[in-house]
């Protein structure tokens, strides 16, 4: 059975981590990178969400641990920066289609950040944009005269990321991954595009400010062969995610895989 590795990104955080953007992130790729190489889990694809895609590079042995760390921290930094200067939030669309929140982000001025799986979609933007959809209560302007409410909830992040107002953390991180050695990224599932990296450097920067395609980064696995997803450390959000999109997947934490005895 082929086999992918996947690894969340901040809101995946444990109570011990540090509470802010920029602590967050490097906290969260540490645990990733220190789960899989205490795991032995051999895996065929990689995939992040976000920030779990410096984590998935690392796993493929494209990009150094050391690497990781540095553009990890600088990435942190960058986002809690443009954060500070542009404030804004994420809201996830529960019971959205992927139409309906675009729709719906242009209405209010906001964004599409995240198409996670089926029904939860999330959008990002200004503070008072983003204020101005909570007020309205909207429904899916796709779902005709059956549309309910939409059930709303804030993301616990410090910024519009994935959205035009963090531009400057691009540009930033754009420079520092000019630093950084990458090989063959074949094996990992770009956010920004739902296919193999082809340009790492160029493309982590890029996503930045591009909404995270993780569905769509899951279907193409599975029309790969991959039919066994397993979660790393910390969280367990993406394996709900993989049993929304994959109904006929398994999808496993890796404490749960090494429990069971299957992590060869």
């Amino acid at each position: 059975m082929m086999r992918a590795g996947l690894f969340p990104g901040q809101g995946s955080q444990t109570p011990d981590m540090p509470v802010d953007t920029a602590g967050q992130q490097p906290a969260v790729f540490r645990s990733s990178v220190q789960s899989f190489n205490d795991a032995g889990v051999e895996c065929d694809l990689f995939a992040g969400h976000s920030l779990g895609s410096y984590a998935a590079l690392v796993a493929a042995g494209s990009m150094s641990a050391q690497d990781g760390e540095e553009v990890v921290k600088e990435r942190g930094l960058a986002m809690a920066a443009a954060a500070s200067e542009h404030p804004g939030a994420m809201l996830a669309l529960l019971g959205c289609s992927p139409e309906g929140a675009e729709q719906l982000a242009d209405k209010f001025g906001l964004t599409v950040a995240n198409d996670n799986a089926p029904g939860q979609i999330v959008i990002t933007g200004a503070l008072d944009c983003i204020e101005a959809i909570e007020a309205a209560e909207p429904t899916d302007p796709t779902a005709g005269q059956s549309a309910r409410r939409l059930r709303l909830k804030r993301l616990p992040v410090s910024g519009a990321f994935h959205s035009p107002l963090i531009e400057s953390a691009a540009e930033r991180l754009s420079a520092a991954l000019a630093n950084v050695e990458f090989g063959d990224a074949s094996k990992v599932i770009a956010n920004g595009t739902a296919r193999p990296y082809r340009d790492p450097r160029s493309e982590l920067a890029k996503e930045l400010l591009a909404p995270v395609r993780f569905r769509e980064s899951l279907l193409h696995m599975w029309e790969l062969g991959i039919r066994e997803f397993v979660e790393f450390e910390p969280g367990g959000v993406l394996t709900g995610l993989v049993k929304r999109t994959l109904p006929e997947a398994k999808a496993i934490k890796v404490a749960d895989l090494i429990a069971n005895g299957d992590a060869g």
